[in-house]
């Protein structure tokens, strides 16, 4: 595809051949022959100077067009990485709200497991109670594993926050 530079460019090309030609024929005309190559060639040095002025302001509009097609390319790169900074912060949100959910729905859990083991408690105490009184013994033995006991200490390393009642 040729573009109006490269029209123009021609233009230009073709009147410089034709301003050549010109003073070849300036160099052997006389009197009103030489006149005439002389209006010639102030005509064409003004075409030439309106050709190489106009090629200047495509070559400007040209050089315009491609840096605003720089910026709107940048532009875009930056809305992209924008949207994708969005997205992930959403992501990462929606994680976080599902983490937290999940630790409240487990430290729940937890606090209900001290209500259920003080409830299991007093009633092995009704039991020894109730065996003490009948002369005998019943035992209640559960190995507990470190992991329970560590909370039960308020060691663990990830129930920090739960109190007992």
């Amino acid at each position: 595809m040729t573009t109006k530079i490269q029209v123009v460019e021609r233009e230009i090309e073709q009147t410089r051949e034709a301003q050549d030609a010109a003073q070849r024929e300036a160099t052997t005309a006389t009197g009103d022959a030489l006149s005439k190559v002389g209006a010639v060639l102030a005509g064409l040095g003004a075409k030439m100077r309106g050709l190489q002025g106009q090629r200047d302001d495509l070559a400007a509009t040209q050089a315009d067009a491609q840096a605003r097609r720089e910026v709107a390319e940048r532009e875009k790169q930056h809305a992209d990485a924008v949207a994708a900074i969005r997205a992930r912060q959403q992501d990462l949100t929606e994680r976080k709200i599902r983490w937290v959910a999940d630790m409240e729905a487990i430290e729940d859990h937890v606090a209900a497991l001290w209500g259920e083991l003080a409830t299991v408690n007093a009633a092995i105490r009704d039991l020894h109670a109730d065996a003490r009184a009948l002369g005998i013994q019943a035992p209640v033995t559960v190995a507990t594993p470190e992991r329970v006991r560590a909370v039960g200490l308020d060691r663990s390393p990830y129930l920090k926050w739960v109190r007992r009642p």
